[in-house]
């Protein structure tokens, strides 16, 4: 199970489908000398982002109007998740507003969860 809370909020979602992804971005810059040799910069003090995309599917109709509620309750502030291999990690959820505006249209098999980790809490099984 999926299951993202905030407060008195919460969802539980069943697994995402197996497209998942989990990007990690260390803002390198990347550049080449005239001669080709490569420069790569990084100051110690750039933020690494860290996002994961989830796809779920099959919600029932219950389901998605209860996502809904949650996705306007919590747009914009940081959420709690544990994933469905027991991950836990605080978030934000970068695409509410697609989200939501497909799910209003009824035009959608698949539901894209976009998040950006603010912090990993732990791993394992949840309690």
């Amino acid at each position: 199970m999926f299951t993202m809370s905030r407060g008195i909020n919460s969802i539980v979602l069943s697994n995402p489908e197996l497209d998942d992804t989990h990007d990690i971005d260390t803002n390198l810059i990347n550049q080449q000398t005239r001669h080709g040799e490569p420069l790569i910069y990084k100051a110690d003090d750039w933020p690494i982002i860290e996002k994961r995309n989830y796809i779920f599917n099959n919600l029932s109709e219950d389901k998605i109007q209860e996502l809904i509620l949650f996705l306007v309750a919590v747009a914009g502030m940081p959420i709690n998740i544990i994933d469905y291999s027991g991950n836990e990690f605080a978030a934000i959820i970068t695409n509410t507003d697609y989200i939501i505006t497909i799910l209003r249209d009824d035009c959608v098999e698949n539901i894209p969860l976009e998040l950006t980790i603010l912090q990993s809490t732990g791993s394992g099984s949840p309690s």
